[in-house]
């Protein structure tokens, strides 16, 4: 049986380094919290997740909400591209947390070239009530 070696090693060279976001990469958290009845409630505003710095590499996302968001889809990503990370994924119920699937072209991308400020869209109104906590996780060379 052999060894699959994907991109991130060499079956020919063993000194070629692995990219530093891809292999024993350090990874950013940047945790946000949302107050529905003073930040947004009510409204189908697109929340500021994150600003990540070039660099980073998206690789994970989580939100978790104090009230049922089950009703609703969002997706993540940037101004120009709201759907850049993450496409139409359900939201949490109340008092859960939901994981985002990264999509598989931004896991296997390069590191950030400039920086982007990633938002949350959601597909209808948010309630006006609640607390929408947002983890962004990118690795960083």
């Amino acid at each position: 049986m052999g060894i699959q070696y994907g991109t991130s090693y060499s079956s020919t060279d063993d000194s070629k380094l692995a990219p530093g976001t891809k292999v024993d990469a350090g990874v950013r958290r940047f945790h946000n919290d949302f107050s529905l009845a003073t930040q947004g409630g009510g409204t189908q505003d697109t929340p500021l997740v994150a600003r990540i710095r070039e660099g980073c590499a998206v690789c994970a996302f989580e939100l978790s909400s104090s009230v049922d968001l089950s009703g609703l889809t969002f997706k993540l990503g940037i101004a120009t591209d709201d759907d850049k990370y993450a496409v139409a994924f359900a939201g949490p119920a109340a008092g859960k947390t939901v994981r985002a699937p990264i999509v598989p072209a931004m896991l296997a991308a390069g590191a950030l070239e400039q920086r982007e400020d990633i938002i949350l869209t959601p597909s209808a109104n948010m309630p006006a009530a609640g607390v929408v906590c947002t983890e962004l996780f990118a690795s960083k060379r």
